[in-house]
């Protein structure tokens, strides 16, 4: 139901869904996926992340789009060079607050994933929690990948996480029968 009313939202607005006018990341956006973004799951995620990625020691992170900033702070906290990058107010706002009361340094960045100001800087660059495939259309999906492309040093590593449909009908199952 939530779903409709922001699409409903953005269609009287004229505006992207994710857009800060369009309301999908507030408070209420952090309640209804409480379960998904858990702290236990953020440590099991990021454990994931240093193997999978073979993580070296002060590696250079982008987390783009960071969204509250678990895994930024997460990955600060066990050492890594950490930027986050979102263009939600909201989530940032909730980010600095969180590292602060972790005791953590992340460079925050208010920016859409389509406009990454970095060339050549990250070993790795991190999209998370089904953040691709949302945009407008291919191409603005192929300018995020392109700029994120250009972020990475030439040996850098790129983690894309998204969900396939049986998973998502499978987990949010009522949720999403409006969608």
């Amino acid at each position: 139901m939530r779903a409709l009313i922001y699409a409903a939202r953005q269609e009287s607005l004229q505006v992207p869904w994710y857009s800060e006018k369009a309301g999908f990341y507030s408070p209420d956006y952090l309640k209804e996926f409480a379960y998904d973004i858990a702290p236990k799951k953020t440590l099991a995620e990021i454990d994931f992340l240093e193997k999978a990625l073979a993580l070296k020691p002060g590696a250079e992170i982008l987390d783009c789009p960071c969204g509250h900033g678990r895994h930024s702070i997460e990955l600060a906290r066990r050492g890594y060079q950490v930027t986050g990058q979102d263009i939600s107010s909201f989530f940032l706002r909730e980010a600095r607050n969180a590292a602060q009361r972790a005791q953590v340094s992340v460079r925050w960045i208010k920016r859409d994933m389509r406009e990454i100001p970095f060339e050549d800087k990250f070993d790795i660059a991190l999209n998370l929690f089904s953040t691709f495939g949302c945009l407008e259309n291919d191409e603005e999906d192929q300018n995020a990948l392109d700029r994120v492309g250009k972020a990475l040093k030439r040996s850098g590593k790129f983690m894309l996480d998204t969900m396939n449909r049986e998973y998502v009908v499978r987990a949010y199952g009522e949720k999403v029968k409006d969608w």
